[in-house]
């Protein structure tokens, strides 16, 4: 068997690898196999309803990563009918396993709301906090606004400033 690493995951090796760890239930191999099809890593043909279905099967064993990309799908309408709904409860359930890109993702859909998701610009901020401390730049930028206006949260200018200057410090230049 091939030797996955940080700098070979994406290759045909990976892949082949995967589909045996996959079929064998394993979550993770099913996840990194979902990537792969999702985007045509590895020499593989893009199949976005194929990656749909094996992110769900690594989801339904509690695989954050597997939700939050789930959730994505959902959200973009990308190998599955779009469904905002369905998008933030996937999130949930990864943000719940404290995954910072779920956090994040599920901030941005409750900070519009829309699509049969309510606005909650409390609760959005509670998520943006979370992946903001977690190092999530996009989410320090979005906690950083809430702060600066009172958006969901008091109003705090010094704290606006402390995320913003974090933002900065990962160069998001908007910050």
């Amino acid at each position: 068997m091939a030797s996955i690493d940080a700098s070979n995951w994406r290759s045909p090796a990976a892949v082949r690898v995967y589909r045996l760890a996959a079929k064998q239930g394993h979550a993770d191999a099913q996840h990194n196999l979902a990537v792969c099809l999702r985007n045509g890593y590895g020499g593989v043909v893009r199949d976005p309803v194929e990656a749909m279905r094996l992110f769900r099967l690594a989801a339904e064993q509690g695989f954050a990563d597997s939700q939050n990309n789930l959730g994505n799908c959902f959200n973009a309408g990308e190998g599955v009918a779009r469904d905002k709904v369905e998008a933030v409860r996937m999130y949930r359930l990864a943000a719940a396993q404290g995954h910072m890109e779920a956090q994040f993702n599920l901030a941005v859909c409750l900070t519009f709301g829309g699509e049969g998701v309510a606005k909650d610009l409390v609760e959005a901020m509670r998520f943006y906090r979370l992946a903001a401390d977690q190092g999530h730049v996009g989410a320090q930028h979005g906690i950083a606004n809430g702060l600066r206006f009172g958006d969901g949260v008091l109003r705090d200018p010094a704290e606006a400033v402390l995320y913003f200057r974090m933002a900065v410090a990962q160069g998001d230049h908007d910050a």
